[in-house]
């Protein structure tokens, strides 16, 4: 008879292969989100200073729109006192705001011209009745 021999299978181990990243992913990670997080402060910043720089040249348009207008009512009052010639002398400000307005002066010379002895921006508000608005200087006591 034959004999058969029956063969176990042997156990073959095979080298355990452990998957990990490659070198330096995880500091490729941090430096990405470091690097994320630094261009969202700037542009928080750049919007923070964008809208400073409108606020302020909102401000100076209205200075400026608000100075012309006056310029214009000064101008309308130079016309006016030139026409009238019973009057001698005139001194009037024009407020442009509540702070601050535009002081003009005329004179009718003896000729019949006019001569313009100011136009000049002038302060309305006297700042010396608040005393709250005043700043906490040191006087060394």
């Amino acid at each position: 008879m034959s004999e058969k021999t029956t063969q176990t299978p042997e156990k073959v181990s095979l080298p355990q292969e452990t998957i990990s990243s490659p070198a330096g992913t995880g500091v490729i990670s941090i430096i990405t989100i470091l690097l994320v997080l630094i261009l969202a402060i700037f542009s928080i910043l750049t919007l923070a200073a964008a809208l400073a720089d409108l606020s302020l040249a909102q401000r100076g348009a209205a200075t400026v729109s608000e100075y012309y207008n006056a310029d214009g009512i000064a101008k309308s009052l130079l016309e006016e006192f030139r026409q009238d010639g019973t009057k001698g002398d005139y001194e009037a400000i024009v407020p442009m705001n509540d702070i601050q307005g535009i002081a003009v002066h005329f004179l009718r010379q003896t000729d019949g011209s006019v001569a313009i002895l100011s136009w000049k921006m002038v302060l309305i508000k006297d700042f010396s009745e608040e005393p709250e608005s005043t700043l906490p200087v040191w006087t060394g006591e």
